[in-house]
């Protein structure tokens, strides 16, 4: 029987033959029903609706439910109890002796349950997720329509609503400087959207005698929900826009696709020639009516959370640049540095709507494009022509916004490095820019479009429109890859210059000395020259020879004890002397 033990095939039989009389009790005829109930019990549950009782619940709801459970069991053990002890009768002899033996007592066979008690529930095939059927209740809704709401969702629509606010309404993140995208289709220069401008279905034909105030943001309540409702009898005085380049670049490929849309543009909008109060955020506006179930031509399908709302009309001035998406994809395509960044075959590749975003990640991610002065001079490069591309030339909001978007929405991966290394890696984008760009960076715009550089790579591992109070949460990330502090990244330009300066100092101190080596040679070489023609003469000066002492001199220096006036003279003579020598010696050589 132990050596039975071993096999794994015997386990059952011997659990079976040891534990025969309670597996019969609990209603089991054969080992082969025994192991058939058992799998259907065990896939009853899936793993991930597994839950842990050895934690504390988690929130209020996980505590009902858990009490719920403990009353059906207790009340479940309570009936079995009940069953049990009225199934058969004890018949017992006079209670013995406190000590004594006690004797034997008969007691009847329990009686088995029936198949009946058994829950055979488990051995059909459980029903998933997305079959399930959960309880609802009709709601009536302001317009007179009624919907089936279930209990959750009737709880969100009982919640309190209150008004937008204007922080929320206009949205200051990291990206409000930065630029818009936006993607349309062109039907000629007089049109609503074209590459002149921008003008909302209300303005558009309205000559208006004064410049309309957008107003508070409350006001834009009504608005901006049948804006996102799609309901086209509404006329929205909103020019919509998204500030995410790669959804951008998606929908407007998708709308390309759509029959009859061959000429469809893509334009970049400068975000800093409106005013704040003149673009809102569109998920500021739409948690409300989703909560309340208020949309009926599409709205709860649009998550908004990278939708502007332009009011009234963009003018041709913040227009950046323009282009079709078939320039757009053909740029991108003849470019061997933005093509591997880009990667257009997975970007239009056909999926789900449900599962656009995790697959293209996942496919984005798979490709691990590193972002490092040592293997990242291509992704850079990259980088600075796309920036140059779409028109944002050397402003340092809209750098920060192009880079941060190609590096979270391509999932590059920035590697960790030292303060050198990012430096080097920010001086390979500007050499980049400065290629292949048209203008001449100074040294003051080069410290600019660095530190925008920069921003961009830690903005880049956040999520779109992050808030400013959600910035801690960065630092760590940041810390990982160096990039905590931009200070000492700013003081390797310092001491980079400091090297600089020292190298020109050395240099020009070789120089002075070289001259100076090279005249005392040359004095050298006139001097012996004199010599072999006039050994006499020694020259003191470079432009006046003297006679050495005890030698004949000119009769004009004989006198020294003569007035100012015959000094005067006679310095004049010796200048004149002098340089008649010195003609007549540079003659002879």
């Amino acid at each position: 029987m132990f050596e039975a033990l071993y096999e794994k095939q015997s386990v059952a039989k011997v659990f079976g033959v040891v534990f025969k009389e309670e597996l019969e009790a609990c209603g089991f005829e054969s080992d082969a029903d025994i192991a058939e109930r058992l799998y259907a019990q065990y896939k009853d549950r899936r793993p991930k609706d597994w839950t842990v009782i050895s934690e504390p619940p988690r929130s209020l709801s996980e505590d009902r439910r858990r009490a719920m459970l403990k009353q059906k069991i207790m009340s479940s053990a309570e009936c079995l109890h009940l069953h049990l002890q009225g199934s058969g009768t004890i018949l017992s002899k006079t209670q013995a002796k406190e000590g004594a033996r006690q004797d034997r007592i008969r007691i009847d066979k329990v009686t088995k349950p029936t198949k009946s008690m058994v829950n055979t529930q488990a051995l059909a095939k459980r029903k998933t997720a997305k079959g399930q059927h959960f309880p609802t209740t009709p709601h009536l809704r302001d317009d007179g329509k009624t919907i089936d709401v279930s209990p959750r969702g009737l709880a969100k629509i009982r919640r309190p609503v209150f008004p937008v606010t204007e922080v929320e309404a206009h949205l200051d993140t990291i990206q409000s400087n930065g630029v818009l995208w936006r993607f349309f289709i062109d039907q000629g220069p007089t049109s609503r959207n074209s590459s002149n401008g921008f003008t909302s279905r209300k303005h558009f034909g309205v000559q208006s005698l004064y410049d309309d105030d957008p107003g508070p943001a409350h006001s834009h309540s009504v608005d901006i929900f049948h804006h996102l409702d799609r309901n086209v009898k509404f006329l929205s005085p909103y020019v919509g826009c998204s500030n995410v380049l790669i959804w951008s670049i998606v929908n407007a490929y998708k709308k390309k696709l759509e029959p009859g849309n061959n000429n469809v543009s893509w334009a970049i909008i400068d975000r800093q020639q409106f005013s704040k109060h003149h673009i809102f955020h569109a998920k500021s506006y739409r948690e409300a009516p989703a909560n309340q179930h208020l949309f009926s031509y599409g709205g709860h399908r649009c998550p908004t959370i990278s939708e502007f709302l332009v009011w009234r009309t963009i003018p041709k001035q913040a227009i950046l640049q323009t282009i079709t998406i078939n320039e757009l994809c053909q740029e991108i395509e003849n470019d061997s540095d933005m093509k591997r960044i880009f990667r257009l075959e997975k970007l239009f590749r056909k999926r789900g709507r449900k599962d656009v975003e995790p697959t293209l990640r996942d496919d984005l991610k798979a490709d691990q494009i590193p972002l490092s002065s040592e293997r990242g001079k291509d992704t850079v490069s990259g980088i600075a022509k796309f920036v140059l591309l779409t028109g944002v030339g050397y402003y340092p909001s809209g750098i920060r916004h192009v880079v941060s978007d190609i590096i979270h929405g391509f999932c590059i991966q920035p590697q960790k490095g030292s303060p050198e290394d990012w430096f080097a890696l920010s001086e390979q984008f500007l050499n980049a820019l400065t290629l292949h760009g048209s203008l001449a960076l100074s040294h003051f715009n080069r410290d600019k479009a660095r530190i925008a550089f920069l921003q961009g790579v830690q903005f880049g591992f956040a999520s779109p429109n992050i808030a400013h109070k959600e910035i801690r949460k960065l630092q760590k990330r940041w810390a990982e890859v160096g990039l905590s502090s931009l200070q000492p990244i700013l003081n390797c330009e310092m001491k980079l210059m400091a090297a600089r300066h020292q190298e020109l100092l050395i240099y020009n101190q070789a120089v002075h000395q070289q001259l100076e080596r090279h005249q005392q040679s040359l004095e050298s070489v006139t001097a012996a020259r004199v010599r072999a023609i006039a050994p006499g003469f020694m020259p003191v000066e470079r432009s006046r020879y003297f006679l050495q002492p005890g030698l004949a001199q000119p009769e004009d220096e004989v006198d020294s004890d003569m007035g100012d006036d015959s000094a005067d003279n006679d310095s004049e003579d010796d200048s004149d002397v002098a340089y008649d020598w010195r003609d007549n010696l540079m003659q002879q050589m």
